[in-house]
């Protein structure tokens, strides 16, 4: 598909079509269990990596960490980290911890990018589609 059919698809295309929701089953937080041992260090408390692997030990996976509102995962770092702030701690551990770790430690959350990546890349990027498959994004990676 070229460039301007690609346009035009997106020119015409039915908004429901379009619009894929990501519906996160609790809180960006539990994305950062993702590494424990990363965001600890990256919110500058490297002695908390083992109580976050102990929280992280007991879920299925990150998306999973949220038994009640007050063992959310955002609770669990205000818990252990009293001075814990979710944009300025959050975002240096998301960065540092990296989408690859998040998106092999979160199913839903990489099903979702997934999903979008499916939409973009044969438009944007029509010479590699042949070689994309399943998973576009580990071409990336």
């Amino acid at each position: 598909m070229s460039r301007p059919a690609c346009h035009q698809w997106h020119k015409h295309a039915n908004l429901a079509d379009r619009f894929i929701p990501f519906v996160a089953m609790h809180e960006f937080e539990g994305l950062l269990f993702s590494d424990p041992t990363t965001m600890a260090h990256s919110m500058g408390v490297p002695a908390l990596a083992s109580d976050f692997t102990t929280i992280r030990a007991a879920f299925e996976t990150p998306e999973h960490i949220n038994d009640s509102y007050q063992t959310a995962p955002s609770k669990r770092l205000l818990a252990a980290l009293p001075g814990y702030q979710k944009v300025l701690h959050g975002n240096v551990a998301m960065i540092d911890i990296g989408l690859a770790t998040v998106r092999s430690e979160c199913p839903i959350f990489d099903n979702w990018l997934n999903a979008l990546e499916q939409l973009v890349y044969p438009c944007m990027f029509p010479q590699l589609s042949k070689r994309i498959t399943s998973k576009p994004a580990q071409f990336w990676r």
